[in-house]
């Protein structure tokens, strides 16, 4: 069961000229969660364990969002968008498991502030009246994810207690050039991309001993994750009939990773690069009819949370961690696909990955 309170208030304005565009919304989020959870698990061996929790969450939640836009002559555009968002996770969590004995649990995140700033900068620039486009953008994104967990395990007369405080702060920068070129008989799209990703996190885990709280040096750690992505692309489309279409690409990757876990004095390095084919190919019938035939090679990086070695603690026992030693995962996606263009839509597909996470 789940029983859910949200408010949401909102407000924007907006400016609009000959040569400038401007819009800036705020709005705010306030809600409560509680989610109730009863469950039973059956072993092979004839015996069952029962878990009762509840889970109570409440978040006040701020964004501030502005766009403006500036036409200086009628091929140019130039153009901003920013963003911030604050907000504050607070909840508690209780748990009564029986097995052979009875564990009561608890865990509680007192609230604390987190925020993120996104600014994006672009240009784009006709360069005749042919439709040749080139478009240049600058995208910045900085987190700041402070969190604290505190947490309690009864057995009988014996009482365990943990709590931990962690940081996280994750930047990135991101480059991308980007020309659009029709010709006579076909459309060229070609660019190329920069990104630079920094993530700094560390935690601090402590475990009470009797009336003293200790440091648990072999828990805590600092993790310095940094990543540097260098890519081209060169894609083309065309007509093969009347109603045929036909568009091929070609992508290459090259990947820079290092992982530096400070407390462990261990650094992992990485680096990767791969071209990526793409194929596809429709057709457009009457009265709305299509079919569609698309081949894909990419690439399924993991995550931050994926890799940062770290133990991130849900109860005294349980906790959630990463491996700094994950690669990247490679893709091949095929689909066909049918419209009849009154609302039949059928799809057959097929999914390939080699070195995915389960």
């Amino acid at each position: 069961a789940q029983y859910r309170l949200r408010l949401l208030p909102e407000a924007s304005v907006s400016y609009v000229s000959s040569k400038f565009e401007m819009s800036t919304a705020v709005n705010a989020d306030v809600g409560h969660v509680i989610n109730k959870q009863y469950s039973v698990y059956t072993f092979t061996d004839g015996h069952r364990r029962t878990s009762d929790r509840v889970n109570k969450v409440f978040w006040p939640m701020a964004d501030a969002s502005t766009i403006m836009k500036y036409l200086p002559t009628k091929r140019l555009e130039v153009g901003l968008m920013a963003g911030l968002h604050v907000y504050r996770m607070e909840g508690n969590q209780t748990d009564v498991t029986m097995e052979t004995d009875t564990i009561r649990s608890s865990s509680r995140l007192p609230g604390v502030w987190n925020n993120s700033v996104n600014a994006t900068l672009y240009a784009d620039w006709r360069l005749d009246s042919l439709g040749r486009m080139m478009n240049l953008n600058y995208n910045f994104f900085n987190s700041h994810d402070p969190l604290r967990s505190e947490n309690e395990s009864r057995t009988g007369s014996l009482v365990e207690r943990l709590r931990s405080a962690s940081h996280a702060r994750y930047r990135i920068h991101a480059l991308k050039l980007d020309f659009t070129l029709p010709f006579r008989s076909f459309t060229l799209e070609t660019g190329a991309a920069f990104t630079r990703i920094t993530n700094k996190t560390g935690i601090d885990v402590e475990t009470q001993d009797g009336a003293v709280w200790r440091k648990n040096a072999d828990e805590s750690n600092d993790f310095n994750y940094r990543e540097r992505g260098l890519a081209a692309y060169v894609s083309a489309r065309t007509k093969l009939a009347d109603r045929l279409q036909l568009q091929v690409g070609l992508r290459y990757e090259y990947t820079w990773t290092e992982g530096e876990q400070v407390t462990m004095r261990q650094t992992d390095h990485q680096h990767y690069g791969r071209f990526f084919p793409s194929f596809h190919l429709g057709w457009d019938g009457e009265a709305g009819r299509h079919v569609g035939l698309a081949v894909n090679w990419g690439i399924d990086r993991p995550n931050f949370n994926d890799l940062n070695p770290w133990r991130a603690y849900t109860t005294v026992h349980n906790y959630v961690t990463g491996n700094p030693h994950l690669t990247a995962a490679y893709t091949r996606n095929a689909e066909l696909n049918y419209n009849n263009g009154q609302g039949l839509y059928l799809v057959l597909y097929n999914d390939h990955g080699s070195d995915e996470l389960g």
